[in-house]
């Protein structure tokens, strides 16, 4: 409404000034005043053209305002599939068999050298997280982890092609030290992170949440190249 009646205005000054034009047309000489009222009415048809679009935009006479600015997105979809949920429940399971493997190698009565007990730190650092985020995941989503299987390879769906150690390889683990603790630690955390990128990879593709899916990229990308420095070690 506003600027409806500014451009009615806008337009009874632009008729003033094409009528003091129009004077030539009738033999009346353009003098300097003349010229100068022209210029001056100029003037005023600009700045009520400006006042018009401010008090359009920025005016709060009861008129509605309207904005290009956008509510920002949700952090991320609450929504999950079947893929994401195997995924999810499988891979707390298998974090934390890693996270016991990690605390194992960290124990100094073990005799791990020093590049193990490095690497086994940072799987525990990075692993831990993870695992609190995924329950999180489960919390929001009704669902339930069960606690009773989850540091073997029992979980349902999973079994020694995913990764996971059996009891009896936990149990040899255990019983290890030194040099004979390293090699073992190394070839069994090979297996179980090419277990962990199998399932990775698997979600890429059929899961629908994106929080998982990105996730499971990172779980890719952070156990590939674990795996070479693992195989390095392994070999040294």
């Amino acid at each position: 409404m506003l600027a409806a009646v500014s451009v009615t205005r806008a337009d009874r000054f632009r008729a003033l000034s094409d009528k003091l034009c129009a004077t030539t047309d009738h033999g009346w000489s353009v003098n300097g005043a003349a010229i100068t009222m022209h210029r001056r009415l100029s003037q005023v048809l600009a700045t009520a053209a400006a006042l018009a679009l401010l008090a359009a935009c920025g005016g709060d006479g009861g008129g509605q305002r309207t904005t290009d600015s956008v509510a920002p997105a949700a952090a991320g979809s609450t929504a999950a599939n079947d893929a994401d949920l195997t995924f999810v429940h499988e891979m707390i399971g298998h974090h934390e068999q890693a996270v016991t493997m990690a605390d194992m190698a960290l124990t100094a009565d073990v005799g791990a050298r020093p590049e193990v007990v490095a690497l086994a730190g940072r799987v525990q650092a990075s692993q831990q997280p993870e695992i609190d985020l995924m329950r999180g995941w489960l919390t929001s989503w009704g669902e339930s982890h069960d606690e009773s299987s989850a540091s073997t390879g029992d979980m349902e769906g999973m079994d020694h092609s995913s990764g996971m150690m059996t009891d009896e390889e936990m149990a040899a683990l255990t019983a290890a030290t030194g040099p004979e603790f390293d090699k073992q630690w190394l070839t069994l955390m090979i297996t179980h992170h090419r277990g962990a990128i199998s399932s990775a990879l698997v979600v890429q593709q059929d899961g629908s949440n994106p929080d998982v899916r990105k996730l499971a990229e990172g779980v890719v990308a952070a156990q590939s190249a674990e795996i070479e420095e693992l195989t390095a070690l392994l070999g040294a």
